[in-house]
């Protein structure tokens, strides 16, 4: 071997021009790594109290989601017949007529007016 082919092996062996190109690349790898960290801790700082607002305002939809369906629940059984007859009947003392009584007219001269 020549003189100058074993000074190129030995400065391979310590540290020449190939480790310099994986030194860069090393360090573009790292730098890399360090900036989708901060990015990736910056985003999760930002959306983390969205997630929990997010998660506040579905409990109370779930909430009102319920309460509106005891809302409608009760106005349902508040328009029925039977309540009303019920209300009518126990609070207002309204109670139906018994003398029911039907009129035959047998002039067919007569009209109603207008």
């Amino acid at each position: 071997m020549s003189e100058a082919t074993k000074r190129k092996f030995r400065q391979s062996m310590q540290g020449g021009s190939l480790s310099k190109s994986v030194n860069i690349y090393l360090r573009l790898f790292l730098l890399t790594l360090a900036l989708f960290l901060s990015v990736q801790i910056g985003i999760n700082a930002i959306l983390s109290p969205m997630g929990r607002k997010l998660e506040s305002y579905n409990v109370e939809k779930t909430r009102l989601l319920e309460e509106n369906r005891t809302l409608e629940q009760t106005l349902a059984n508040m328009g029925s017949i039977k309540a009303l007859t019920h209300l009518s009947q126990k609070k207002l003392s309204l109670t139906q007529a018994n003398n029911k009584q039907i009129i035959y007219i047998g002039d067919t001269t007569l009209r109603a007016e207008r």
